[in-house]
C-alpha cells in the first residue's frame, strides 16, 4: 500500500495497513472507529506487533516520527 493519509485511512476496513514512508509503522483498523498505530517488528522470524496509540491521540506525522 502506498502513503496512508487522512483520507484514505477513513475509507479503510477491518485489517492492518502498512505505511510505506516508514518502515515497520502499520495502521490497524477495528472498528468504523477504532485506529491504533503499531510497529510492526521481527521476533524469531516471525511478524510481532507493538501497539503504539489510538490513531486519535497521534496524527501520521507524529507517529511516523
Amino acid at each position: 500500500m502506498a502513503k496512508l493519509t487522512v483520507a484514505t485511512a477513513r475509507k479503510l476496513k477491518r485489517g492492518r495497513y502498512s505505511d510505506d514512508d516508514c518502515t515497520g509503522l502499520c495502521l490497524q483498523v477495528s472498528g468504523t472507529e477504532q485506529r491504533a498505530w503499531l510497529y510492526r517488528y521481527q521476533r524469531n522470524g516471525k511478524p510481532a506487533y507493538l501497539a503504539h496509540k489510538p490513531a486519535e491521540v497521534v496524527q501520521f506525522e507524529e507517529a511516523r516520527a
